[in-house]
Order: C-alpha cells, then structure tokens, then sequence
C-alpha cells in the first residue's frame, strides 16, 4: 500500500502596508473647531485612542520667546502656560515621558495637573481655534497645532 503524501499548510499572515503619510486633523481657517469634531475624527481615524494622535506645533509658533503663541502666557509658569508647553514641547519630567507628544498622555498629564477633561480639551481646542474666545486677537486665523494620525484606516 503506498503511503499518502500529506501538504503541510501554515498560515500566512497578512500585513496591512501604510504608506507613512500622516492623516492631519482638517482644520479651516475661519471656522471653529469643537472637541466633539476632535472626538469624532479620532474615532473614525484613529481607533478612538487618544493616544493614536500625535500633537505637532506650527511654523507660526514662535518656539524660543517666553511666549510661544499670543494666548494661554498671560501668567508665566501659569496651568495655561504649562499645558500650552506639553502640546508644543512634549510632556516634561515628573508630567510623563519627557518629550511625548501623543495627545492621550497630554490630556491624561494635565488632569493629574487640575482634573483637565480629555472630553473637553479646552487648551487643545484653543491650540486648533487660535485663542480661547472669540475676543482672542488670533481667533479663527488659523491653528497652532496639528492633530495627526499616522496609520490610515
């Protein structure tokens, strides 16, 4: 009697390939951003995880003045300043991993902080909006940061 040949069969694992391009929150000059806008795009984008989302200052920053953007200084060493600080330099010692700049661990440093809402984002949103009200002189004129995911879904 001959013997059966058996074929081995394994498993092939599929990898999904990214191109690397980093998908940007959109954010339009002259129209307000909210932080449920911000919540739904992380939802859609990023897996609803915070810290899928990488927070990157701007050109129009000015990175080395005591007073990187024209709100949220007003008190130096003040809560705004500190948390104005994470989104443009990345988390400091003693906050989280120095430099990170996920924006999970950001919003989860600044409620260790003041019990800042990672719901509300309110320094995140101003970031995005140009100030923190409408009577802020760079309201609306375009963001100081960008939201970015870097896996495409």
């Amino acid at each position: 009697m001959k013997s059966a040949v058996r074929k081995k069969s394994t498993a092939k694992k599929v990898v999904k390939k990214t191109t690397g391009k980093a998908l940007v929150f959109p954010v339009v000059k002259g129209v307000e951003v909210t932080a449920k806008q911000v919540h739904d795009w992380i939802a859609q984008h990023a897996d609803g995880q915070l810290n899928n989302v990488v927070v990157t200052p701007l050109e129009n920053c000015r990175l080395k003045d005591q007073k990187p953007t024209p709100f949220g200084y007003s008190r130096a060493g003040g809560v705004r300043a500190m948390y104005h600080d994470f989104h443009l330099f990345g988390l400091k010692q003693g906050h989280g991993k120095t430099g990170d700049r996920r924006l999970g661990n950001i919003l989860a440093a600044m409620r260790k902080v003041d019990g800042h809402s990672a719901q509300t984002m309110i320094c995140t949103i101003a970031l995005l909006n140009g100030g923190y009200s409408p009577s802020a002189k760079a309201w609306l004129q375009g963001p100081w940061v960008q939201l970015s995911v870097a896996k495409n879904n």
